[in-house]
């Protein structure tokens, strides 16, 4: 019983201090506790379609992020899971800086990749936050391309 008190206390506050995300069905505005944060559009995911992309827009409209949908093969990666050795990311360009970034797979889904922005603090009251983005570029690099030229 202790323990679970415990526990319940320690994740009280990350609870408290939890931002609430969601994403507008129809709309795809984005919210973080109830204010418009962003807008994110899914464009070519489908099944076979070679250019899956989610554009990102700040609350005036502009196009700040394109999220591409990358994947190659490597002999690396081959397992009973995964027997093509299929190895998946997503490249982040910031258009303002010409930046990029490239970080693991997050599945399809808009909701998915909002939450990894709002995460990363990438948009912060309807704007880019610049700084941040330097840190997410410094930080994830483009090692999942550097990657994918040695397998070619």
């Amino acid at each position: 019983m202790k323990r679970v008190i415990v526990v319940i206390i320690l994740m009280l506050p990350i609870a408290l201090f939890a931002q609430k995300v969601k994403l507008g069905d129809k709309t795809n505005q984005v919210t973080i506790d109830g204010v418009n944060s962003f807008k994110i559009e899914r464009s070519g995911c489908g099944w076979g379609m070679p250019d899956c992309h989610f554009d990102v827009f700040d609350n005036d409209g502009n196009k700040v992020i394109r999220i591409n949908y990358k994947e190659f093969k490597s002999p690396m990666e081959r397992k009973a899971s995964n027997p093509e050795g299929i190895v998946r990311y997503y490249e982040y360009i910031f258009l303002d800086s010409k930046s990029k970034a490239e970080i693991e797979y997050l599945y399809m889904k808009e909701e998915k990749v909002a939450k990894n922005i709002v995460k990363n603090n990438l948009i912060v009251d309807g704007k880019l936050n610049d700084k941040a983005v330097e840190e997410f570029v410094l930080v994830h690099g483009t090692d999942f391309s550097a990657r994918a030229s040695r397998n070619r």
